[in-house]
């Protein structure tokens, strides 16, 4: 087991909402463009989460501290 620092959601819908969320406010997907989003969702034992990144504190907000499996991570 390991622990990471991130934004922990119990269902997908939730995470890809928050992933959206920093979609806006950094303008993806650009039209023409290649990234289509600021972050990545990964998955964990039942629940989905978004790793800590200092650019998305002030949308997100406080992290939590999550206990993954180091294998787990897709």
């Amino acid at each position: 087991m390991a622990f990471i620092n991130g934004y922990k959601y119990n269902t997908l819908e939730a995470a890809e909402a928050a992933q959206k969320q920093c979609d806006d406010v950094y303008g993806l997907p650009k039209e023409g463009g290649t990234t289509l989003h600021w972050i990545g969702i990964n998955e964990g034992d039942g629940f989905w989460y978004i790793t800590e990144d200092e650019s998305i504190s002030d949308i997100l907000g406080e992290t939590e501290q999550i206990e993954i499996v180091e294998n787990g991570i897709i």
